[in-house]
């Protein structure tokens, strides 16, 4: 995407970027001039209330002066008296309808007054009145954005671009869109150019850090973190609990009282990172003083709708926390680390804030690497053995860590951990308790189950299928998926039996033959394999999973042209599939055509940031290319998600050495 780096348009650019109620006219040279050209100044640069004075002596003498009313007007949005606001604002454009501005300033008014299609109107107005204006272009489209309007969204904002190229916010939220659709390309394309633009641009870091994909980024940003959830917070709960299956809140106070005997206790509890106040509907019933805190002021405003919190503020948790010396029963903390990322000053603050025997109750989003690592998905994860090094360095004992699914997101469930601790030596009174077995509903297990399968927790999901068996022996899903555990955990004769089980019971099921094929497979029984998902494609010919594995299996038996064939297939039906790209990759290779395999590989690894067998590839095709850098790059992405992986450190070692280094 091309740019132009001249140093007036990038001022440009800049002020585009003001805050809604920053003046957006030139004033009439009148006699009082002067007077509105200070004033305007003075609101530009954020002196509000010395700006309003000097409008006021104006009006006092030109009552109906529209430049005055409306900059008054533009006062009052931004201080959020959006009555006064409206008044003002509305009369300067019964004065003087013809300035696009004044509408362009209705529009962000009608946004806070949650009234979507009369903001677009206005909007729609002050573009029809000044055409040539990227602002009310840009805020169209990022109201489109917003509201699921994509197509829209995308073409104000390209039209906003074409006007004024180094437009901060169109470049931004375009990235957002190209983003949100999974064009991560693109998006990060736009990412880069806006931080070649602003290199102190957070969210433009953050997410290029994130794109990139290497997990070099260890610390999350206030101001990125308060942005984002300051424009979610209206959408915030509906699209958790609906559209991402969210249910950490819950899961934490669930585990709070597997963990002590909390009821009728009366705690000091504080929410860090409350949001729009789920944890705090979630522990009312344990406080006898709730408190949260949030970078976001407008989740804060949400979260005191709810009437469940004695004390909220905006603000940062480390401060939050700083107000307790030794006498919080609880902090508790639902999906917020994960936009925090390093935890050493939280877990410091914990320590210092909480009494001796007191929780500390938390989600994270695991990986099986070390330390902390940024995610494409701009959201830090954090490794079991980093998070249990940070409880002993801070006092803290484990009473409980369970294996979550954090949520779901496009179809995907994404694995977490949550964690009770406690300041000091656990004490009898707070040691772990089990559970009683409480009854279930086998259509919901069994999707909860598979979430917990799908994310990698496979104890989690086999205690789910085995209490399934209890009630319905012969349960040919719980057979099959306990089959897919034993398969993966090496219990390759349990695999075959329970897989043949579920088989017995429902013979028409694709996947039950796929996954049968790979359990024969890994008893090195390379024909039955083979048969196995062939008769898989029999029962669904568009099954891409069958597709997959048969082309390498038919691979490892020399029949390169036919294997070729079906992973190609597999691709027609799902061109994202990572792993497809990757094994296309492979065949590739067999076949000597290595530059197409090498971009196989990086298909597959742009698709999946964290695949480690095309990570792998992707460096190894990359080293025998001589593109030792980037090769570099790659290992060490490797072997920050995999510490100690011996190829990948040999491979590394070989890359430096080329390099000189």
């Amino acid at each position: 995407m091309a740019t132009k780096t001249k140093k007036a348009r990038r001022k440009k650019s800049r002020k585009s970027g003001r805050s809604p109620g920053a003046p957006r006219t030139r004033v009439a040279p009148d006699g009082t001039g002067k007077l509105l050209k200070t004033a305007a100044r003075l609101q530009e640069i954020g002196d509000h209330d010395r700006a309003e004075e000097i409008y006021q002596r104006v009006l006092a003498k030109e009552p109906d002066n529209h430049f005055a009313l409306h900059f008054t007007g533009a006062i009052a949005l931004h201080r959020g008296d959006l009555d006064r606001a409206e008044e003002l604002i509305g009369k300067s454009i019964e004065l003087n309808p013809g300035f696009s501005s004044y509408h362009h300033n209705f529009g962000h008014l009608r946004i806070a007054q949650k009234r979507l299609d009369d903001a677009i109107a206005e909007f729609q107005k002050a573009i029809e009145l000044n055409p040539g204006a990227a602002g009310p272009i840009v805020d169209l489209g990022t109201v489109f954005m917003e509201n699921g309007r994509g197509e829209e969204a995308y073409a104000h904002l390209k039209k906003a671009l074409a006007i004024e190229p180094e437009n901060a916010l169109a470049i931004i939220n375009l990235g957002s869109l190209y983003l949100k659709c999974g064009r991560k390309k693109e998006a990060l394309e736009y990412y880069e150019t806006l931080l070649r633009l602003d290199p102190g641009h957070k969210k433009a870091r953050h997410m290029t850090e994130a794109l990139r994909g290497d997990g070099g980024l260890e610390s999350g940003s206030h101001e990125y973190a308060a942005d984002l959830f300051n424009s979610y917070a209206d959408r915030f709960e509906d699209h958790l609990k609906d559209g991402l299956r969210y249910r950490a809140p819950e899961l934490l106070r669930e585990a709070v009282g597997r963990a002590v005997d909390a009821e009728g206790t009366g705690w000091k509890i504080l929410d860090l990172g409350c949001g729009t106040g789920l944890c705090g509907t979630a522990f009312r019933d344990l406080a006898a003083h709730m408190a949260g805190v949030d970078l976001a002021p407008n989740m804060v405003e949400k979260a005191r709708e709810k009437e469940v919190y004695d004390a909220l503020e905006a603000g940062d948790l480390t401060e939050a926390l700083g107000a307790y010396s030794g006498d919080l029963d609880l902090a508790v903390s639902a999906d917020v680390f994960i936009y925090v990322g390093k935890l050493d000053e939280v877990f410091a603050a914990c320590g210092a804030a909480l009494r001796e025997g007191g929780l500390f109750a938390f989600t994270v989003e695991s990986f099986g690497g070390e330390g902390v690592y940024l995610r494409n998905t701009g959201r830090f994860a954090h490794s079991p053995r980093y998070i249990e090094a940070l409880a002993e360095e801070h006092g803290f004992s484990l009473l409980l860590q369970d294996n979550i699914v954090v949520r779901t997101e496009s179809s995907k469930p994404i694995a977490g951990l949550l964690y009770v601790l406690s300041k000091g030596e656990a004490v009898p009174a707070l040691q772990a308790r089990e559970a009683a077995a409480a009854p279930i509903d086998i259509p919901d297990a069994i999707q909860t189950a598979l979430l917990q399968l799908q994310a990698g927790n496979l104890g989690e999901a086999e205690k789910i299928y085995r209490r399934i068996l209890e009630i319905e022996p012969d349960h040919a899903d719980a057979l099959h998926y306990l089959g897919v555990i034993a398969q993966r955990t090496g219990h390759l004769d349990d695999a075959a039996e329970l897989i043949g089980r579920a088989i017995e019971k429902n013979p028409a099921d694709s996947s039950y033959h796929t996954n049968l094929g790979l359990v024969f497979y890994a008893q090195d029984n390379l024909d039955g394999a083979v048969a196995s998902l062939k008769k898989s494609l029999e029962l669904n010919p568009l099954g891409v999973d069958a597709m997959n594995n048969l082309a390498m299996f038919l691979k490892l038996q020399g029949k390169l042209d036919e294997a070729e064939k079906y992973v190609r297939h597999a691709l027609e039906i799902r061109p994202a599939f990572a792993a497809a790209h990757n094994n296309l990759g492979v065949i590739l290779s067999d076949m000597e055509k290595a530059e197409e395999a090498g971009a196989c590989f990086r298909k597959a690894v742009d698709l999946q940031p964290e695949y480690i067998d095309g990570i792998r590839n992707l460096a190894s095709s990359l080293s025998e290319q001589g593109e030792f850098e980037e090769a570099e790059r790659y290992c060490r992405r490797l072997l920050k998600l995999r510490p100690g992986d011996a190829g990948a450190n040999e491979m590394l070692e070989a890359c430096l050495a080329e390099r000189g280094e």
